[in-house]
């Protein structure tokens, strides 16, 4: 992500915005991650069967894992870029 804002804004004066904009939105992602971590151990804790499969196909849980992670790295780079635009 640092690579592609640094690209878009060099030599520019937002360039330290952007980089400043993308440390607390992936700051926020990895701090949603620990939450998501401990909310998790708690029924691992109870011997709560995990996955629940809401879907069964494996291969369509792959392609919707593998879509969600790109629209993810998306969505956080475009809140980088609208962000050091203002």
């Amino acid at each position: 992500m640092h690579l592609l804002v640094s690209r878009k804004y060099r030599g520019s004066s937002k360039l330290d915005a952007a980089i400043q904009t993308g440390t607390v939105v992936c700051a926020g992602l990895v701090a949603g991650e620990a939450l998501t971590g401990i909310l998790l151990a708690v029924p691992i804790g109870l011997d709560v069967r995990l996955p629940i499969e809401l879907i069964r196909s494996i291969a369509l849980r792959d392609v919707l894992s593998v879509f969600v992670l790109f629209i993810l790295a998306w969505a956080t780079y475009r809140t980088i870029v609208k962000q050091a635009g203002r």
